[in-house]
């Protein structure tokens, strides 16, 4: 299995290499799973993580709105959310909470797993 993030878009390349193996796959999770307060420009696995872990790390005077609309989901900068990457990570390590869009998904990604499991037959195990 390949995990690309969720603003990939080139699963089909990665599908058509694993060709030579009858149960690889590229998975790309879906963006609807994601924090629905962090907009397209959170690329990476960042977009699931909390906006109060984002917003702990990245000053609100860094983080903009995708549109001028006060409730427009936050967007950020490539090279302040590149900057940010080790400190949200570093937070995470230390035990502080990912939220409910991280654990969506894991548990997307276990579903996937189970799911090619599923697929493969006994046979192929021995």
């Amino acid at each position: 299995m390949v995990l690309r993030d969720w603003e990939a878009t080139d699963l089909q390349k990665y599908n058509k290499i694993l060709q030579v193996h009858a149960y690889s796959k590229c998975l790309v999770p879906p963006s609807t799973i994601a924090n629905p307060e962090l907009g397209e420009s959170f690329v990476g696995v960042e977009r699931f993580l909390s906006t109060d872990l984002i917003s702990e790390v990245i000053s609100t005077r860094q983080l903009g709105r995708e549109s001028g609309e006060p409730d427009a989901p936050f967007s950020v900068k490539r090279p302040i959310l590149e900057q940010s990457k080790r400190a949200l990570a570093d937070k995470v390590r230390s035990g502080t909470e990912v939220g409910p869009y991280m654990e969506d998904l894991v548990t997307w990604i276990d579903d996937q797993v189970v799911a090619t499991l599923d697929d493969i037959p006994s046979s192929a195990f021995l």
